[in-house]
C-alpha cells in the first residue's frame, strides 16, 4: 500500500492513498467517502459516498459496475496524471480519466461538506 493517510480528514492529497477502511469525511461530518458493501455477508466492496449517520444511503459510487473484492489489497490515490485512481492488487478499477498535459500532481481531492468529491488545485502545489 501506500503512505497512510495523514492531513485533513476531508482531503486527500498527491502521494497519500485511502484503503481499506480509511475514509474521507466532509467538515460538518455529515458525509464520508469509503468502501462499503451494500449486504452484509457480501465481499464486494464499492467506493462510495453516503450520509454519515444513514448506512443504507449511497449518493455516489464510483466502481458500481467494478466492485472490489478485498478493501485491504485497493487504494484510493492522485495518479501523476491529477487522475483520481481506485487500484486493487496494482489493477485499475475506476478513474476519473481527465486530460493533462504534464505529469506533475498538482491537485487535491477534497469531500465537501455538500457531498461533493472534487479534484482542486492545490494551492501549496503551485509554488
Amino acid at each position: 500500500m501506500g503512505s497512510r493517510l495523514c492531513t485533513a480528514k476531508d482531503t486527500l492529497p498527491p502521494g497519500k492513498t485511502l484503503s481499506g477502511n480509511q475514509t474521507l469525511v466532509s467538515k460538518n461530518g455529515f458525509y464520508e467517502l469509503s468502501l462499503f458493501t451494500y449486504y452484509v455477508m457480501s465481499n464486494d466492496h464499492y467506493l462510495g459516498i453516503r450520509p454519515v449517520n444513514i448506512s443504507d444511503e449511497v449518493l455516489w459510487v464510483a466502481n458500481r459496475g467494478n466492485p472490489i473484492r478485498d478493501p485491504l489489497t485497493s487504494e484510493l490515490k492522485i495518479s501523476c496524471t491529477d487522475n483520481l485512481v481506485l487500484i486493487q492488487s496494482l489493477e485499475l478499477i475506476w478513474s476519473t480519466h481527465l486530460k493533462r498535459s504534464d505529469d506533475t500532481p498538482s491537485s487535491i481531492a477534497v469531500l465537501l461538506e455538500t457531498g461533493n468529491l472534487v479534484l482542486q488545485e492545490d494551492a501549496l502545489l503551485q509554488k
